[in-house]
């Protein structure tokens, strides 16, 4: 719980429901990123081949990592740049 703390305090205190609960899904594991979502199918996908679809580079996984820090498509960076 301390590093869910640490998190939100690094927010400045501002909070929302969504911002909670987008960080409770997130936790458990329960977002629509390829990492979790193509690994569920029926004929599951290798981790190493569930490509970004945002960037779409060979090699880049689509997982919490990549999508929150790395990715270079225009629509994520400008929803980390809001923050």
């Amino acid at each position: 719980m301390g590093s869910v703390r640490v998190l939100l305090l690094g927010m400045g205190g501002r909070t929302s429901l969504d911002g909670v609960l987008a960080l409770t899904r997130l936790l458990w594991g329960d977002y629509p990123l390829a990492v979790e979502q193509l690994r569920w199918v029926s004929s599951p996908i290798p981790r190493d081949r569930r490509v970004c679809r945002f960037c779409q580079v060979d090699g880049n996984v689509e997982d919490e990592a990549h999508v929150l820090l790395d990715c270079l498509d225009a629509r994520l960076v400008a929803m980390r740049d809001l923050f």
